[in-house]
């Protein structure tokens, strides 16, 4: 079983501690942070100034402007935070290493996707996501100090 920070052995959980909510965590993610785009999602991503219990810290973001309707937008960030839910655990192998990455899931297309669509799409970024803070790991434990 692999380590799921303060969850729940077994427990496939979103808690409030793996969301991203807080403005000036958000606003320093946009300010400097780097990306890369798996469609129909564009993935924005840093390394916290503020230390978790998880390795990432997520949020989900749908434009207004792409999709009209209240109901579509909040399906697809629901679709995409279960689909997250359920595919966290490669990304948790490398819970307990002190580092805590920030990431923004943005939604791009204009239409709604099947739940499959964006299942393939996120397990993808997962992947990504996950080879992203294996490096951050190697780089953090080659820049400390040796007592």
């Amino acid at each position: 079983m692999t380590n799921l920070g303060n969850a729940p052995k077994g427990k496939n959980t979103f808690c409030k501690e793996e969301r991203l909510y807080r403005k000036i965590l958000i606003d320093e993610l946009f300010k400097t942070s780097e990306g890369f785009i798996k469609y129909p999602f564009r993935v924005i991503y840093k390394r916290s100034s503020a230390p978790g219990n998880f390795p990432i810290r997520l949020a989900v973001s749908v434009s207004k402007r792409k999709i009209k309707n209240a109901v579509d937008r909040n399906r697809i960030k629901r679709m995409t935070k279960e689909v997250y839910r359920r595919n966290k655990r490669e990304i948790y192998k490398y819970a307990g290493n002190g580092i805590t990455m920030d990431a923004m899931f943005v939604y791009m297309d204009k239409s709604v996707y099947p739940f499959s669509e964006i299942e393939k799409a996120v397990i993808k970024i997962n992947r990504k996501l996950s080879l992203v803070l294996e490096n951050e790991i190697r780089t953090s434990e080659i820049s400390a100090p040796i007592l």
